[in-house]
């Protein structure tokens, strides 16, 4: 035997408080966004952009693939495509409001990685 480890003390000393987080009342707004990119691009990197051009209304972001194709793309390219999750704590967002967002989104990537949105 290594070791010993008495639990006891240590679930007499927890202080189990039951954590409560309310449903959001509004629903969720996505958007696919498909991102090409230099290849030395990494996806953290871009998540993080994502995140920050989205400012309060982000909710989540999911990578769904990467694609490559020196023909379609350029040489040292590729596109990386995410579903966007936006939520507004105040009320429901609309389409425009939720494509001004994405379009915020886009230009913050483009200037900081220098990603185009593909076609």
């Amino acid at each position: 035997m290594v070791a010993e480890l008495q639990l006891t003390p240590l679930v007499e000393l927890a202080n189990l408080v039951p954590r409560y987080e309310p449903l959001p009342p509004y629903p969720a707004v996505t958007r696919d966004l498909n991102l090409v990119v230099a290849e030395a691009v990494r996806w953290a990197d871009l998540a993080e952009t994502v995140a920050a051009g989205a400012g309060d209304y982000f909710e989540a972001l999911d990578y769904r693939d990467t694609y490559r194709d020196p023909q379609r793309l350029g040489a040292g390219k590729k596109s990386l495509l995410m579903t966007l999750t936006l939520r507004w704590k105040q009320g429901t967002l609309t389409n425009q409001e939720a494509d001004r967002i994405r379009d915020q989104i886009v230009a913050a990537c483009g200037a900081k990685l220098g990603a185009e949105l593909r076609a």
